[in-house]
Order: structure tokens, then C-alpha cells, then sequence
């Protein structure tokens, strides 16, 4: 299997909008060639058909990873703990994935719960979504059975959304910087090896938020 860890590419997602329509790019980025990475600044300064650059120095703009080799998810609205389980469950069921993992706490929405006429809120709460990334180097096919196999236990209908739409897409992306307002996602747990897959994520991780960095210095 080929090692991504030795490597200056980098993959890139870049999310732009233009008249309530939502676009995408797909970048593969080596950092140490001057044209790729002047490609990544027009990209993120002219997305699909216009770029929106937010402090946050792109506010429309949403960069992230993209993958079919690592085994990555997207949890709405569950408790860290229950995170931790059903990914502990995942690295025990599935030894391809390497016996670690990382969460990042991705960001909190305010829920609403309004009375039985909806004309006031009965009470709101936040509610916080999380990432996990597993470190085993993954095909696809074992990619998509792992994650077809997690909606099946866990019944979670924000999950098999996110999937659905992934296998729409042919990629498997999570979120690195800014949306609008919302921070770029941390890592709040880690747990076992951290060598192979999270190695890459994290370099790939390191490189967006730098780029962030020196882009917002230059503003």
C-alpha cells in the first residue's frame, strides 16, 4: 500500500457558494510547488464560479480534508461519550483500523424546542457535533462496509444522511478551518496509535490552518 505520510501532496476540499448555489473543488496540493500553491490561493479567492473569501479571511469559503483511504466520521448532535464508545466498538470490531483514533469537537448549534402552538420556545439547548479519524490505511470497499455497517448499529439518522451524501459525492470529506463564524474543529480526545492515517490528517490539517494563518496576516 502506498505511504502518505512521506509526502508534501496535500488533499484539499474548498467549498464556495455563489447565488444560493453551493460548489466544490477538490485540490491535490504539494506544498513545496509554487504553482500549486498560488492554485490553492485563486481557488480560494475565486471558488466555483466566485470565490467568497470570513477572520476567517474567506468567509464563504470552507476548506477541508478529503479522502477514500481513511475511515472518517460525522456526528450531529451525540453526547462526547457516546462518541467515544461507538468508536471504541469500531476499532475493536475492525482491525484495519489500526487500534486509534482522534475527536475534534467540530461546533454547537442552538436547538429549539417550541411549544405545541409554535408561537414561543418552550426551551432551547446547544447541542455539539463531533469528527472522528481513524488511523488504518483503508481501501474504499472497506471504507464504505465499515461506515455502512456503523448506520446499521447505531440507527442515527443524521449519520446515514452524511454518508448517503459522501457516496453521492465519491469522497470523504470532514471540515479543517473556519464556517463563517464557527471555529476550525480541535481535538478534545485521542486514543491509541496516532502513526499512520491521523499522521496524514493532521499534517494535511496543519498545512490548511497555516495557510489560514498567513492569508489572514496578509489581509
Amino acid at each position: 500500500m502506498k505511504n502518505h505520510t512521506s509526502t508534501a501532496k496535500k488533499h484539499v476540499s474548498i467549498y464556495g457558494s455563489h447565488e444560493k448555489k453551493s460548489k466544490r473543488w477538490e485540490l491535490e496540493i504539494d506544498e513545496n510547488n509554487p504553482k500549486d500553491m498560488e492554485a490553492l490561493k485563486l481557488a480560494v479567492q475565486h471558488p466555483p464560479e466566485q470565490c467568497f473569501p470570513r477572520k476567517n479571511p474567506y468567509p464563504k469559503v470552507v476548506l477541508g480534508d478529503w479522502d477514500t483511504d481513511m475511515v472518517k466520521v460525522d456526528w450531529d448532535e451525540r453526547f462526547l461519550c457516546e462518541v467515544k464508545r461507538f468508536s471504541k466498538i469500531l476499532v475493536k470490531r475492525f482491525s484495519v483500523l489500526g487500534d486509534g483514533f482522534i475527536i475534534l469537537k467540530s461546533s454547537t448549534k442552538t436547538r429549539k424546542i417550541r411549544n405545541d402552538t409554535f408561537t414561543d420556545v418552550a426551551y432551547s439547548y446547544k447541542s455539539p457535533s463531533y469528527h472522528t479519524v481513524f488511523n488504518g490505511e483503508v481501501s474504499k470497499v472497506e471504507l464504505e462496509s465499515i461506515l455502512a455497517w456503523l448506520c446499521l448499529f447505531t440507527k442515527d439518522n443524521g449519520l446515514i444522511t452524511w454518508f448517503l451524501l459522501q457516496l453521492i459525492k465519491g469522497t470523504y470529506t470532514l471540515r479543517i478551518g473556519f464556517k463563517g463564524k464557527k471555529k476550525p474543529p480541535k481535538i478534545v480526545f485521542r486514543y491509541g496509535n496516532q502513526d499512520k492515517q491521523i499522521k496524514k490528517f493532521l499534517e494535511n490539517r496543519d498545512f490548511i490552518l497555516n495557510f489560514l494563518i498567513q492569508s489572514e496576516k496578509k489581509r
